[in-house]
């Protein structure tokens, strides 16, 4: 008999656990996209008071959300909302909330497919402060050019704002910020802009009750120029002691320069300001400082571009001794008429006191002078004057420790006759030698002279006279006493009337004799 091969069908799944294998399958390929869940709220918390304006309310990503919506209202049911507002960003700041007042804040969260519920609300309280309003701003001018650096920002003070906020930028929008600040003050200095750039800048307020809206953005561009280096401070040397009441400050001036200020304090934070000034000399003369005192002082230097850097901040100890009082003058006295020339001006000694500054002028206010001249002695001639002139006068006093208050000005007129002229010398002939020591000075009579003053040095300066003299206009020479043999001597001669005195003659000089060798040599 024949075998018999049985074939067996397979057996056909059900439908419906087909469908569920497929649905499984497609699961792990591509997962199902859903709507994200709602948010998780941040700031401000449940029932927080105070809250400042502008508002800024926080909360957690969401997986998948791709923007948030958010929803202010008085009312915790929302029925009125004062503001919906959407953002890519888990925070934004509500602008425009009343003062003391309470609402309530929810978000959602939303992508491509769908959208979350709404957060849980909270509530808050604004604070009972009025935010100020937005600043004015004041300088540099809005679209102002060549403006020096650093750069000084200045707004008006806002009623009630406790402090301000400060941005500069190269781009109007802020994207990007250079310079940032925030304080009480209404001015600020803006460090290292760049030259021939064009700036942007605003300034908001700030009180217990939030934050203002930005003022208006100004824009300006800084000068092409670069500022000047920071000067080197030279003297007094950094720590010197004993320096005068009246204290040279000087340093050496950098390239570019059109002016410099000074500051010189007690406290090397310069907070309590002795001098300040504006000057194009890169020296100043620091009057009135307190003897036995430490003094800080620093330069900076300025030109189109802006200013330097401050200079390093030097020290210095004033002296302990006490500046010299002013002087009181004696002659000519005060309203001297017909006084002769060249007039020789007194004063009584100083106490303390190493040199004096006299000056004379033909004017009262000293605004021109004639004669401005030191000396250690307490007298003075006044060369060069003019005939029946009026002439004010006036001494100072000084010393280590500083320099007096100007003498009472005293006035004097001059002689209105014509003073002798010059005399000419005659004897021995000029430069002279194997002259005896006995040897007689002659000179030519002068015109209106009615005597002569002689000297007789052995220095062309005369800082060593050796024999000084007079003789009457008739007189035909004198004969020095004393002369050494075989010395260089220099004379002169000068004429003299109830005018006064002439102009010095030339200078001549002079040798004499070796002396004679010892008799039996």
């Amino acid at each position: 008999m024949p075998s018999l091969t049985v074939v067996r069908r397979p057996r056909r799944m059900p439908t419906a656990v087909l469908m569920a294998c497929c649905a499984l399958c497609l699961s792990l390929v591509s997962p199902v996209a859903a709507a994200p869940a709602a948010p998780v709220l941040l700031t401000p918390t449940q029932g927080a008071v105070n809250v400042l304006s502008p508002v800024h309310l926080s909360w957690q990503a969401v997986t998948g959300a791709t923007y948030y919506a958010a929803q202010v209202s008085t009312v915790e049911s929302f029925a009125t909302v004062v503001a919906t507002m959407s953002t890519l960003d888990t925070g934004l700041d509500v602008p425009g909330l009343a003062k003391g007042t309470r609402y309530f804040w929810r978000v959602l969260a939303r992508n491509g497919d769908g959208r979350s519920p709404y957060s849980a609300a909270r509530g808050f309280t604004t604070s009972t402060t009025a935010v100020p309003v937005a600043p004015v701003l004041q300088s540099p001018a809005d679209g102002a050019v060549a403006v020096p650096r650093p750069v000084r920002l200045t707004w008006l003070p806002v009623t009630g704002a406790e402090t301000y906020g400060v941005q500069v930028s190269t781009v109007e929008n802020f994207a990007t910020v250079v310079f940032t600040k925030g304080g009480s003050f209404t001015a600020v200095e803006v460090p290292e802009l760049a030259k021939n750039t064009r700036y942007f800048w605003r300034v908001l307020a700030r009180n217990a009750g939030g934050y203002s809206p930005w003022s208006p953005v100004w824009r300006f561009t800084t000068a092409n120029v670069d500022p000047p280096a920071a000067p080197l401070l030279y003297v007094p040397a950094n720590g010197a002691v004993n320096v005068p009441l009246t204290a040279r400050l000087a340093w050496q001036p950098p390239a570019g320069v059109v002016d410099y200020v000074v500051f010189v304090a007690t406290s090397e934070a310069f907070t309590s300001l002795a001098y300040g000034n504006t000057l194009t000399t890169p020296w100043v003369d620091v009057p009135g400082l307190a003897k036995g005192t430490t003094y800080y002082w620093k330069v900076v230097a300025r030109n189109a571009g802006g200013a330097s850097p401050w200079s390093a901040v030097w020290r210095f100890a004033t002296t302990s001794a006490q500046a010299p009082v002013a002087p009181v003058l004696l002659a000519p006295a005060n309203g001297a008429v017909g006084v002769t020339l060249p007039p020789r001006l007194y004063w009584q000694a100083v106490s303390g006191a190493t040199e004096y500054g006299v000056q004379v002028s033909t004017v009262e206010t000293f605004a021109t002078t004639v004669l401005s001249r030191s000396t250690t002695g307490t007298g003075l001639e006044v060369p060069g004057l003019a005939l029946n002139t009026l002439y004010f006068w006036r001494v100072v006093a000084k010393n280590g420790a500083g320099v007096s208050p100007w003498s009472p000005t005293w006035h004097f007129t001059t002689t209105a006759g014509d003073r002798p002229a010059v005399p000419v010398l005659y004897a021995p002939a000029r430069a002279a030698v194997n002259v005896p020591t006995n040897t007689r000075l002659v000179w030519l009579a002068a015109a209106r002279a009615t005597g002569y003053h002689i000297q007789v040095s052995t220095t062309t300066d005369f800082s060593r006279v050796v024999w000084e003299g007079t003789a009457p206009g008739t007189s035909d020479g004198v004969s020095p006493l004393g002369l050494l043999a075989n010395t260089t001597y220099i004379w002169r001669v000068r004429a003299a009337n109830a005018a006064g005195l002439s102009d010095w003659s030339t200078l001549w000089y002079f040798t004499t004799a070796p002396a004679a060798p010892p008799a039996g040599s």
